[in-house]
């Protein structure tokens, strides 16, 4: 108290008051405000020492694998360690490369200022190819004219240099940068848009020449469509080089791993292959595929795996009657239920969108249902809110959802409930209380599919032409189809029996075959945390007792003629 009435008595001083939004007393300002929070220096204190322990472990971590030989047979894997990659991607690929790939030259792409990641690298003994050396000479074979024509959002969609879709990835890019899903192209965000594009081109050149004079067989990456991963993977696609993308799964202990081709370049990470969807429907019933959902499900909303248990916090247990309570929802109306994205994240990145951007999508679609009669809709937000807000405090703990009901709906819904990203109600409770899904291309269309209920998405990419999900193709059936709902005229949607049978296929190919469980790496949460954010709050470890699937994933790593997608067949 008596620290607290020195600083009160220090903010009314005139003197200081005065010094407060000049430059060279920010720091004094800022500091000043620090200590009067003696809980926020205990923090501090405590991320420092946490920190400084999961360093430790993940050295320990490197000890055994860094000990192996490497046989140098003159061909190369490159890992992309770019700005933002977790660690952990390391740890995994360094252990994926010196047990596997034992006869492979390691590298690593990463930036000079990515000063924690450089230091794992030279911890693993992994060789660092800096971007800026790469990037050091400007490559632009453009002028200046060709991107002066783009003015609005529309125009540097359809923009690409040779295959580079580059004005989407232009987009995605900065729509991630400012954590938002809305923009309108003035001359200030030109500006930041066509330097995007130029130092995209650039990259793009540099890195072609970069892998002509290289002789590197096989890409790690796990971004390819935004930032300095979009031109590298697009070079890399054009030199035809394996260019082999990880991504973590729900399961703490499995990935999923894809190939990347130019035809499957645009297909989402999660997604399954129409020959893999033909081989699960030869060989299983349809009993099988469902009491693998069943149990599926049990697990991913439970509080099993980490990853998973992260967008679930503090639910509850609640009956049906409990939530139509809670909701104020009529159980004998219908109710349809529309899933938001992450408005600003991986925009344009999978297939094609029938609205402008993820936000366009969501407010011309709760302006619709807002005024349709027949059916009580709900809104539900992103879950990942929940732990985004907690990593980047950007964000400021306002979705972007309330940003598109302020512009599209006045500020205020008539006929649409909102499910907050914080509530304690399991999203699995509120599908089955639902009748319709509304979503672009989300989990919860399939989710809900199996459970026989009808989903109508405003994209492609993922599950779409698969018989289980109503894919319209322009903005006016997405709408009628909406209207139609209401109405109870299913003329045009999918028969039901079919939803049901095609979408357990799909979920069984993608939970079941598709993840790649990884036996010889052991899954450790790091000392004092407390709760799994992200892969930060992990640090995986080689485990020499367990070397299951060790030549299957060899073998399907390097067989680049085979683009199949199931690891685990039957």
């Amino acid at each position: 108290m008596k620290l607290n009435r020195i600083f009160q008595k220090l903010d009314e001083d005139p003197s200081l008051k005065n010094l407060k939004g000049q430059k060279h007393n920010e720091f004094l300002n800022y500091f000043l405000r620090f200590l009067r929070n003696p809980f926020k220096i205990f923090k501090l204190i405590k991320r420092i020492f946490i920190f400084a322990i999961s360093v430790f472990d993940y050295f320990n971590s490197c000890k055994n694998i860094n000990s192996i030989n490497i046989k140098k047979n003159g061909k190369k894997i490159l890992l992309i360690c770019l700005q933002g990659l977790p660690y952990q991607y390391i740890q995994i690929w360094n252990i994926i490369c010196k047990k596997i790939f034992e006869d492979y030259e390691l590298e690593a792409l990463s930036n000079k200022r990515n000063y924690l990641i450089n230091i794992f690298l030279n911890l693993c003994k992994i060789k660092i190819i800096y971007i800026e050396e790469i990037n050091k000479k400007k490559s632009v074979n453009i002028s200046i004219n060709d991107i002066a024509e783009l003015k609005s959002e529309k125009d540097y969609l359809n923009y690409k240099y040779e295959s580079f879709e580059i004005g989407k990835t232009s987009l995605a890019t900065y729509f991630r940068a400012k954590c938002s899903g809305n923009i309108l192209v003035n001359n200030e965000i030109k500006k930041d848009l066509d330097n995007i594009i130029i130092n995209l081109i650039s990259n793009y050149n540099n890195f072609l020449k970069f892998f002509l004079e290289s002789n590197i067989s096989i890409i790690f990456i796990t971004e390819i469509f935004v930032e300095e991963y979009a031109a590298i993977s697009s070079a890399a696609l054009k030199k035809n080089l394996v260019l082999t993308r990880f991504n973590f799964t729900a399961k703490d202990d499995s990935m999923i791993i894809n190939k990347i081709s130019k035809e499957n370049y645009r297909k989402h990470h999660a997604s399954i292959t129409t020959k893999s969807f033909e081989y699960i429907r030869s060989n299983l019933n349809l009993n099988t595929l469902s009491e693998f959902s069943k149990s599926n499900f049990r697990d991913r909303y439970s509080s099993k795996w980490h990853l998973s248990k992260r967008n679930e916090l503090k639910k509850k247990d609640l009956s049906n009657d409990e939530i139509y309570k809670i909701l104020n929802i009529d159980k004998n109306k219908k109710v349809g239920i529309i899933f938001s994205h992450i408005l600003y994240d991986l925009i344009y990145a999978y297939g094609e969108d029938i609205y402008l951007n993820y936000y366009n999508w969501l407010g011309n679609t709760l302006r619709i249902v807002d005024k349709l009669k027949n059916t009580q809709w709900l809104l539900k937000i992103h879950p990942a809110n929940v732990w985004r807000y907690e990593i980047n405090k950007q964000l400021k703990n306002e979705p972007e959802e309330l940003k598109v009901i302020k512009k599209f709906c006045d500020g205020e819904l008539k006929n649409i409930k909102i499910i907050d990203h914080k509530t304690n109600i399991s999203p699995l409770k509120i599908m089955e209380i639902a009748d319709l899904c509304v979503t672009v291309r989300g989990t919860s269309g399939l989710e809900m599919a199996t459970m026989g209920k009808q989903v109508i998405t405003a994209g492609t990419g993922r599950y779409d032409g698969f018989g289980f999900v109503n894919s319209p193709k322009t903005v006016n059936e997405y709408e009628q189809l909406l209207n139609d709902f209401d109405k109870s005229d299913n003329s045009h949607f999918l028969n039901i029996e079919d939803v049901i049978k095609n979408s357990l296929i799909f979920y069984y190919g993608l939970f079941e075959c598709k993840p790649i469980i990884l036996p010889f790496v052991k899954v450790v949460k790091q000392k004092f945390k407390n709760r799994v954010l992200s892969m930060d709050d992990f640090n995986y470890n080689y485990d020499f007792s367990k070397k299951q699937n060790s030549e299957k994933l060899k073998e399907y790593l390097l067989n680049n003629k085979n683009n199949e997608d199931l690891f685990n067949k039957f």
